[in-house]
Formats: structure tokens, C-alpha cells, sequence
């Protein structure tokens, strides 16, 4: 409900050489075979020397660096990290480690990630916190950012009662043999492990008639209903469903199950991509993920599916709530967008605010006519 305020002062050249790093698609390290690579992708970005100011507060020595997978990457505004405790042990900013400042350049107006991180919270999906930034760097007036809550360890404790268990980052990672290998274990790192990942490719590989029951022993199969159900309600293309990535899923030692956290949800409220097969997915429907695949193309667990998505449309998906909290964000962030933004920024407005009033009704109308098949093939190589 508030605009943080920050400033980040570095030496010039770091800030140049900083902005500047990139990735391309040759940097994910597909194999020979054009699978993803066997280890997790590394990050080509370092962290550089600063001092942030954050709301008047001085931070003396934090740790920096850029962030962006391919389609976020700006050298005129890059996406950055704050690390507070990089290089000072225990330094925290309202007992937190780090900012995650997204550019939202994928999104011409900014209100899509906080709104649809409010939607998985309020279905009760594990989901971060989310506000907006107006950032300076040495001076220079960046604009507009999305201050987005890190999936770390002060997150799994807000969510769960046991933060001893493994919590995944999922980047072009499934389920699946030759697709597991980019899981990237975030905790617990010493103690690598990926035995409740291989155990679900195992289920993967049962009959339907035991595909929802056998699911059930290793995921919360009600909670993945309500994230999947909400991937499909925010056009989340680029995440597990639709892409297998921006996810995080987290091992917890209490229930013994897999729970399913979302990410990068800044490409939503728009259209439903499915992004290596080039066309739109249905607005009721994207499958992707071999989890969802499998399920959507049982019977019971189609039927699942479509009784879940209509229960959380008609609860949840209220377009006049949804546009009044849009409001009441553009109150709170105006005052921080550049000029050159403001186009821009207008526009996006009026696809999110279409696409919300257009969603339910679309969906019901492809449910009524039958539930949309699913004919697209497992997700083919990466070349």
C-alpha cells in the first residue's frame, strides 16, 4: 500500500559494466542433443560493491547485481538484486536480506505481477509479496520498478511451519527423464537431492487410473489444483503449464509433499502463449507441463481440472474487485513513472482491465461447447 523509495549509489564503471551483462540462448547450455543441460543453468551475472538508501535508510556495502532470464534483460534498466548481507553479515532492511527490482519491460504497464501474486495468495498458493519502487541509480531517475518478495528461507518460514526441507528453482525443468537436470536446490545445498522429483516422473509413467491417487502421496494435489487453475485465470504462460518455468516447488519435511510456488508472472493478463509451438493456448486451458499434460488428458483428472477452475472463477475472479485494487495501485506508483512511460503504460492498463472483464465469460464458453482437447505433443527439444 506504499512506494518504497530507493536509491543505489556504485562506481560508475561497475554500474556500466553491471547493466551490461547478458545472457543468450546459447548461454542455457543445451546438450549436443539439443536437451537441457544436465546441471542447473548458471547465472552470468556477479555482484558488484554499493551503497543503497532505502526510504532514507543509508546501506553501506551491499551486494548488487543484475537479473533477467532472455526476454527481461534491458541495459538501459536492467532488473536488479539487492543483497544486503552480501558483504556485511546480518544487515537486514525490515528484517530482509534482499530486493528483487523487476523492470516489468515485458509488461508495458506494472500492475500485473502484485495482482496476480495477490490472486495465488488469496486461493491459498503459497506466493510473494509484492509492492512497487521508484529506484535512482547515482543520481539518474530510473522510474517505476516491482519490488518482488525473494524465495528464500525467511519466505518458506512465513508459509510453512518446517524451513529444513529442499526448495527447487524450476527453469525449463519437468518432470521428465532429460528435463529434471536444470532443477536448481536453493537449500540444503550440501545434501543434494532429487528423490520426491524422480519418485513424481515415476508416477508420470502409471496408467490414468492411478495417475490422481499416486499424485496425491508426493504433491499437494489440492493446493496444485488451485496453482494450475490460477496459471490458466492470469494467462501465467510462462510459467509451469505453460512453459515449465518460473516456478519453485518446496519439499516439506511436515506433510511430506511437494507444494508449487509461483514466479515471474509480469507476461499475464493478456494472452495465453505457448511460446516453442508459436500459437495461443485456449483461454480455459494450458498443459504443457507433462503434470498437467497427463492430468488434463485423464479422465478424472480433466474433470478435476475444469470443476476446480470453475469453482475458483466463480469466488475469485470478481472484475470489478479486480480493477478497483488496479486503481488503487496506478495511485500509489504514478507518482514514479517516467514520462516516457506513460504510453506505454496507459495501453497495458486497458489490455489487463479488457482481458479481466472478457476472461470469464470466455472460459465458460469453451467449457459449455465441451472442454477444449488437448492435442499438442510433449514439449519437443529445445532446438
Amino acid at each position: 500500500t506504499r512506494l518504497l523509495d530507493v536509491k543505489i549509489e556504485m562506481s560508475p564503471s561497475d554500474w556500466d559494466a553491471m547493466r551490461k551483462q547478458t545472457r543468450t540462448i546459447a548461454d542455457l547450455g543445451v546438450t549436443a542433443d539439443c536437451m537441457p543441460p544436465e546441471t542447473p543453468i548458471e547465472s552470468p551475472f556477479t555482484w558488484f560493491n554499493g551503497r543503497a538508501i532505502v526510504d532514507g535508510e543509508i546501506f553501506q556495502n551491499v551486494g548488487l547485481r543484475k537479473k533477467g532470464f532472455i526476454g527481461s534483460l534491458s541495459e538501459d534498466k536492467p532488473s536488479i538484486k539487492i543483497r544486503f548481507d552480501k558483504f556485511v553479515d546480518d544487515q537486514e532492511f525490515l528484517s530482509v536480506k534482499r530486493l528483487t527490482l523487476n523492470n516489468t519491460i515485458q509488461n508495458g504497464s506494472f500492475e500485473r505481477q502484485c495482482l496476480a501474486y495477490d490472486l495465488f495468495a488469496a486461493v491459498g498458493v503459497p506466493a510473494p509479496r509484492c509492492n512497487f519502487a521508484h529506484v535512482h541509480v547515482n543520481g539518474v531517475d530510473m522510474g517505476l520498478y516491482v519490488n518482488v518478495e525473494s524465495i528464500k528461507k525467511p519466505f518458506i518460514r512465513q508459509h510453512f511451519s518446517d524451513d529444513d526441507g529442499n526448495l527447487y528453482e524450476g527453469s525449463i525443468s519437468d518432470f521428465r527423464e532429460g528435463w529434471t537436470g536444470t532443477f536448481n536446490q536453493k537449500t540444503n545445498e550440501s545434501e543434494p537431492s532429487k528423490a520426491r522429483i524422480d519418485a513424481i516422473g515415476e508416477v508420470l509413467k502409471l496408467p490414468d487410473d492411478q495417475l490422481v491417487e499416486e499424485l496425491s502421496k508426493l504433491i499437494n494435489f489440492d493446493q496444485f489444483l488451485n496453482y494450475w487453475v490460477m496459471e490458466t485465470l492470469t494467462a501465467h504462460w510462462d510459467g509451469y503449464s505453460g512453459n515449465i518455468n518460473n516456478y519453485s516447488i518446496y519439499d516439506d519435511p511436515t506433510s511430506g509433499k511437494i507444494h508449487f510456488i509461483p514466479w515471474g508472472t509480469d507476461a499475464t493478463f493478456e494472452w495465453q502463449l505457448m511460446l516453442s509451438e508459436e500459437q495461443l493456448a485456449p483461454r480455459s486451458i494450458n498443459a504443457a507441463g507433462l503434470i498437467t499434460r497427463r492430468l488434463y488428458l485423464s479422465e478424472e483428472g480433466q474433470q478435476l481440472y475444469i470443476d476446480r477452475l470453475l469453482e475458483v472463477l466463480d469466488a475469485y475472479w470478481d472484475a470489478d474487485a479486480l480493477e478497483a485494487s488496479i486503481d488503487q495501485m496506478v495511485e500509489i506508483y504514478s507518482s514514479a513513472m517516467l514520462p516516457a512511460s506513460e504510453g506505454r503504460a496507459r495501453a497495458g492498463l486497458e489490455v489487463t482491465k479488457d482481458f479481466i472483464r472478457s476472461q470469464d465469460a470466455q472460459i465458460r464458453s469453451e467449457i459449455e461447447t465441451g472442454p477444449r482437447p488437448w492435442t499438442t505433443g510433449l514439449r519437443a527439444n529445445l532446438c
